[in-house]
């Protein structure tokens, strides 16, 4: 992707001009039609994940661009910034910045969400202890308003984290009010503290641990849907038993559509070989040697679905979109990462 990025910086640093021009009207109609709907068209050609905001920080012109809290995306946003060219008037920031958030209050909907109003307490779980469930506790919240209160929070929480560590450090967000507290409330501003020493605890326990493949056991099963057609399953039985699942808190999910028998939704045999070539390929480029652990497969009504575990995001992200692209005119790939420590979300196999 690396001409593609060029190319936008190209086209970018043509229009830089009349782009800065624009900014500085700080007329928000003026700026989504001739900055944001050029530049969101030109992201767009790009791939599809790119999202941006714009403003002054004296006299020099700031285009942040994110991911807006998708992970899979993260990785393309970093690389593209990473490309930007050197201008007078321009500064370019991957991801929405940690911001000073002792002059920051937030106004949505109107309710304020500040450093004066937002507390928070960590709940334990003893079977996952190395889990960071935050519960968030705004004192005037309202279950009626939830579906405003909890946004505002999120955008509370980029700010004071940095969007990035605010995705991949905490593993659950709740929203309550202080009448529905079970534990002492801790103001917010020490919430980065928390983190950033419950992170350097992860990392010491974790830095040395590897799976090792001589545990590799591969088991197969058939199931059924609850429209009773079948499934088929191969799961690598010894990586779900391994007690270290922690340390590869990313799970790739693979998702290969294929035409199918009309009964069984299952592929023929030709199908078969095809996706077990491209399961092969992410294989490879995701080896256990640099952090991946193959964890599975399930196929059934029209789709293969592989499950990778990582120790990052951004590696899986690159090689999903690179498989994508590759086997595009053969059989359509699509993928999506998420965090999960104790890969809970395949216990189902168990």
């Amino acid at each position: 992707m690396t001409d593609q990025y060029a190319a936008f910086w190209t086209w970018f640093t043509a229009h830089e001009k009349k782009f800065y021009d624009v900014v500085i009207t700080a007329d928000r109609d003026t700026i989504d039609k001739q900055f944001f709907e050029p530049l969101m068209e030109r992201l767009n050609a790009i791939r599809e994940g790119y999202f941006f905001l714009t403003g002054l920080n004296e006299d020099t012109a700031e285009l942040i661009i994110t991911a807006d809290g998708e992970v899979k995306n993260i990785v393309f946003v970093e690389e593209l910034v990473a490309l930007a060219p050197v201008l007078a008037n321009w500064r370019f920031i991957a991801d929405k910045p940690e911001s000073d958030i002792d002059y920051t209050t937030i106004h949505i909907h109107d309710f304020i969400f500040s450093l004066e109003n937002l507390f928070f307490y960590a709940k334990e779980d003893a079977q996952h202890p190395d889990k960071i469930n935050i519960t968030i506790v705004h004192d005037s919240y309202d279950e009626a308003e939830k579906g405003k209160i909890i946004p505002g929070v999120y955008i509370f929480l980029d700010n004071l984290l940095g969007e990035v560590k605010s995705i991949t450090m905490i593993d659950s967000v709740e929203v309550i009010g202080p009448d529905q507290a079970e534990l002492e409330l801790i103001p917010v501003v020490k919430l980065k503290a928390y983190l950033e020493w419950r992170q350097k605890e992860f990392i010491e326990k974790y830095e040395d641990v590897y799976y090792d493949t001589a545990n590799d056991n591969f088991t197969g099963m058939q199931a059924s849907t609850q429209s009773d057609s079948p499934v088929l399953i191969l799961v690598n039985s010894g990586a779900l038993e391994w007690h270290g699942s922690a340390s590869h808190p990313w799970i790739l999910q693979v998702a290969i559509t294929y035409e199918g028998d009309e009964q069984s939704a299952l592929p023929d045999a030709e199908t078969n070989q095809l996706m077990d070539v491209i399961e092969a390929d992410f294989l490879a480029q995701l080896p256990v040697s640099n952090g991946h652990i193959y964890l599975g497969r399930e196929t059934y009504e029209n789709n293969r679905y592989l499950y990778i575990a990582s120790q990052d995001f951004r590696i899986p992200a690159k090689v999903s979109e690179a498989m994508t692209e590759k086997y595009a005119a053969q059989l359509p790939v699509e993928w999506d990462i998420f965090k999960d420590k104790y890969w809970q979300s395949l216990e189902r196999f168990w």
